[in-house]
């Protein structure tokens, strides 16, 4: 965990190197660009936060030195994650698929500039792994990234996007569409990160730059007008004059503080995000400065949340041991984190009924009605299938038993599954969404769509692959 390593070892240089200053102080110069250059590197702003450590060294000042070695950190890491990323697509073009996934690991643990890309590209070959085209990667892509888009998680957007541009042909039917998509999720992330950027500069009592980056924020192109009001909210709370900086000289840190940074850090990179927090109220309490250290926790946190949340919308929802493996690592998170606990618990409730709607689905294994005998397999019409979905998603709306029955296949066991669902579902609406047009083979279909619980808008889309037969010339559900 590069960049939470990172954050804390600022945090610590900032409390340890009180000798240091008693010789020779910063300039206030300095010490607000190296406060702009850590929050751009915590934002994952790279090339921005080069430019703040370059200035200082061309101010030739106590930082120097210290701002020299960020540099070269930063550029180590950077140039190591794009030739994982340049390795990681050659493998994969030559169908070496096992070491494409290795490097696509290695730059999901670099947690730099194309994390993402980076997890939406090792999807893409464990789907591969599993007999995938490029066609389905991008058409599940596409599905995710308007999923994320609509639930403003723009930077997942992007990637999911990038990568169905990346694997189509300049004629695939939704091509345009998620061009359109991709550039709209690109200027809304980066919308997002100046918001981000602008709160994290007030925290710091950096107005001027706080003022800059919302100004950015709200003049971006295709803004997401909730970003916009929320910005608007931001700059309402900023002074009209900067507040001084306090002085730079540092008082002399009490040992216990640096043994509770040490213990912090290596909380951190073990993800106890709890157990780290603590640390960091202690240090507050023996008049230490943690705030480096609690931006390093919500970074790191977020981030592993951004993480999972990317593998539950890749993950096969059919296949039993995906999911729980996936159960698993949330149980963790859950059990670590700050901010993100509730929506954690969503995801494992979530994950749990389907594995238990697997698991009984495969216990019962209802045999279905033959179909009788006829010279001619009819041709099957897409949109009746999904006029057989949508009637299903009106009944389990409605908390309508029988309507589901009419539509979908139900064993004793099911049916009485079916009815416990319905009734702890009721209120909280039900919707099928973003669904792919229905596959056709003979007498059998098969169509995806996401789950919706439009009722609860805290609640997290699931996706479900539906297996249908046709009976009697009619469509019905039966798995």
């Amino acid at each position: 965990m590069a960049i939470v390593i990172f954050a804390v070892a600022v945090a610590m240089y900032l409390l340890v190197s009180h000798n240091f200053y008693n010789v020779q102080k910063p300039s206030q110069q300095e010490l607000t660009l190296q406060q702009e250059a850590n929050l751009l590197r915590l934002g994952r702003r790279f090339d921005e936060a080069i430019a703040r450590d370059q200035a200082i060294v061309d101010l030739h000042g106590v930082l120097s030195a210290w701002a020299t070695t960020e540099i070269a950190s930063m550029k180590k890491l950077l140039e190591q994650e794009t030739s994982l990323m340049a390795d990681g697509k050659v493998a994969e073009n030559q169908s070496d698929l096992t070491r494409a996934k290795t490097d696509y690991q290695q730059v999901i643990d670099l947690h730099a500039a194309r994390e993402l890309e980076a997890i939406e590209s090792f999807n893409a070959v464990n789907q591969k792994m599993s007999g995938a085209t490029d066609a389905e990667i991008a058409q599940k892509n596409f599905a995710n990234g308007v999923t994320a888009f609509n639930h403003g998680e723009y930077a997942m957007a992007k990637a999911s996007f990038d990568q169905v541009l990346t694997r189509t042909p300049p004629n695939w039917p939704q091509r345009a569409q998620a061009q359109d998509y991709a550039r709209r999720a690109g200027n809304r992330s980066q919308q997002q990160q100046h918001f981000t950027q602008a709160q994290n500069y007030f925290n710091g009592k950096n107005y001027d730059a706080a003022r800059e980056e919302a100004r950015q924020a709200i003049n971006s192109q295709d803004p997401d007008p909730v970003l916009v009001q929320q910005t608007q909210e931001l700059i309402a709370r900023i002074p009209s004059a900067p507040v001084p900086a306090p002085s730079p000289g540092q008082p002399s840190p009490a040992p216990e503080i640096q043994g509770l940074m040490r213990n912090a850090e290596a909380l951190l990179q073990q993800g106890q995000f709890k157990g780290a927090l603590d640390k960091a109220a202690s240090i507050e309490q023996l008049k230490g400065d943690a705030g480096a250290l609690r931006q390093a926790i919500r970074t790191a946190e977020e981030t592993r949340y951004q993480e999972l949340n990317s593998q539950y919308l890749s993950t096969d929802k059919q296949n039993a041991s995906q999911l729980q493996d996936l159960l698993v690592a949330f149980q963790q998170f859950e059990q670590n984190a700050v901010s993100r606990q509730a929506d954690s618990k969503k995801y494992c409730d979530q994950i749990s009924s389907e594995i238990a709607a697997l698991s009984a689905i495969r216990a019962s294994s209802p045999t279905p009605a033959p179909a009788p005998p006829a010279a001619v397999v009819p041709l099957g019409n897409p949109a009746d299938v999904q006029a057989v979905l949508n009637r299903y998603a009106q009944a389990v709306a409605n908390g309508d038993l029988a309507g589901v029955k009419a539509v979908r296949q139900l064993g004793p066991s099911d049916e009485k599954k079916m009815a416990d669902s319905l009734k702890a579902m009721k209120g909280r609406g039900f919707a099928l969404r973003n669904c792919i047009t229905p596959e056709i083979t003979g007498d059998t279909a098969k169509a995806s769509c996401d789950t919706v619980l439009t009722g609860s808008k805290d609640t997290p889309p699931g996706h479900h692959t539906f297996s249908l037969m046709r009976v009697n010339g009619q469509w019905i559900i039966i798995s």
